[in-house]
């Protein structure tokens, strides 16, 4: 199993689950989407590695196919992305999808791309650049269809404190549309992370409708 999420949404009720995450290899197996769709997920979409990889690739007959395949479904279908550049592709060419999944950090970049951002001698273990938030939030808000935005505390680099939580929640909900959502990883076994957060979301929606008011 992947550990990034994305094969299919599901646990849509209070205590739901989410018993299936989905591996960046539909495009060789593309039968798991009917095998998804037979568990009555919510909407499925591609792994956002596999359709990164399928657009730098220009396989856009395959990642349109598994699309349509998983429309065939009767399920919402999703597109997941960590490259911007595929979501405006989406948006131009009029792909049928009901929503978007949005990586705040352009995480599929291969070592070519990140030489020439940054030159030869790179960092070990992930590379999260600060510019890249922003291009993601752009095409968040040019698109009128849903999205739901993920790596907000940048895979757990961000959270040293509850003031840098507290600014990386309210960076992402100040960048949303409504409609849109936050995907945001939490673990309890450090505390309540759950209810210190949603504590957190609370206050800033508080305080940003305060400021609305006449």
């Amino acid at each position: 199993m992947a550990a990034e999420v994305a094969g299919w949404i599901g646990g849509s009720r209070p205590g739901g689950r989410l018993p299936r995450l989905g591996n960046p290899d539909w495009d060789q197996k593309p039968h798991l989407i009917e095998d998804t769709a037979r568990r009555k997920p919510l909407g499925i979409a591609p792994h956002g590695s596999l359709a990164d990889r399928l657009y730098r690739e220009k396989k856009f007959d395959i990642l349109t196919g598994l699309l349509k395949r998983m429309r065939d479904t009767g399920v919402l279908v999703g597109l997941s992305a960590h490259n911007p550049a595929l979501v405006e592709l989406a948006e131009e060419k009029g792909w049928d999808v009901d929503y978007y999944m949005c990586c705040l950090y352009y995480r599929t970049r291969n070592r070519e791309e990140y030489v020439k951002l940054l030159g030869p001698d790179l960092p070990l273990g992930g590379i999260y650049l600060p510019s890249d938030p922003p291009r993601m939030f752009k095409v968040v808000q040019q698109t009128r269809k849903p999205c739901l935005v993920y790596k907000v505390l940048t895979a757990g680099w961000r959270i040293g404190n509850p003031a840098e939580v507290r600014r990386c929640l309210a960076t992402a909900l100040s960048n949303i549309k409504p409609g849109d959502a936050l995907i945001v990883g939490m673990y309890q076994e450090f505390g309540d992370q759950v209810g210190e957060n949603a504590a957190i979301v609370r206050e800033i929606c508080a305080a940003r409708r305060k400021v609305r008011q006449p």
